[in-house]
């Protein structure tokens, strides 16, 4: 899809091979929230961390699969640390959600609805990639969640506090939780200007079957 952002129009690029960070149509202008109802094909205005795959299917976000893809995120620039949308998790494995303060693929923010052979009831967690090591669970929430339902996700950061919701669209579930970012954190992505989705493929983790719509950032 083309898009719009400050009044300039945004043309795409593809990417051809997995990279650690694929940067497309960067800019360091301040950037209104925009939403993305993935109503074209074309992906336009993103970056990509790890590797590449994404696409769009029957008007919604979606990543290929492999059993060893392992962390991936597509990110847009954003004014603000927030990011939101519309998650339906795979009706098998589900490992997915979103990521703000995105400096690069080894240094953001995320936070996942997980429903896996390990967590089968569901975990909420906030996790974060730090100069390339991953921490999953520095807050986390078990069970209510269930194998293809769609949950409303919001992760933003306000204070230096973090805070992600799920909300249950077609089932009923309501739940947050809140991380505090250590100085270590802002150190290494505090200043990160980006903010999309993210997932985790792996043989146990995401099959990808999730879809995410309606990708708002800022």
């Amino acid at each position: 899809m083309s898009m719009r952002t400050g009044g300039r129009r945004v043309r795409v690029v593809r990417w051809t091979a997995p990279a650690m960070a694929v940067l497309i149509a960067l800019s360091t202008q301040a950037f209104a929230a925009t939403t993305d109802p993935f109503s074209s094909p074309q992906l336009s205005g993103y970056a990509a961390g790890g590797a590449s795959g994404w696409y769009v299917t029957n008007e919604q976000l979606a990543h290929t699969y492999t059993s060893r893809t392992g962390f991936v995120e597509l990110v847009r620039p954003t004014g603000v640390p927030r990011a939101e949308a519309d998650l339906t998790l795979s009706t098998g494995r589900a490992n997915a959600g979103l990521t703000v303060l995105w400096k690069d693929h080894s240094n953001h923010l995320w936070a996942k609805l997980e429903v896996s052979p390990g967590n089968p009831s569901g975990i909420m967690t906030i996790g974060r990639r730090l100069r390339g090591k991953t921490t999953s669970l520095l807050v986390a929430s078990k069970g209510g969640l269930v194998r293809g339902a769609t949950y409303h996700v919001v992760l933003q950061v306000s204070g230096g506090v973090s805070t992600f919701t799920a909300t249950g669209v077609d089932v009923s579930f309501s739940k947050a939780i809140s991380y505090r970012l250590t100085s270590s954190d802002l150190g290494a992505f505090g200043t990160g200007g980006y903010a999309g989705v993210r997932a985790k493929y792996l043989y146990d983790e995401d099959d990808g079957g999730s879809r995410w719509d309606n990708l708002t950032v800022g």
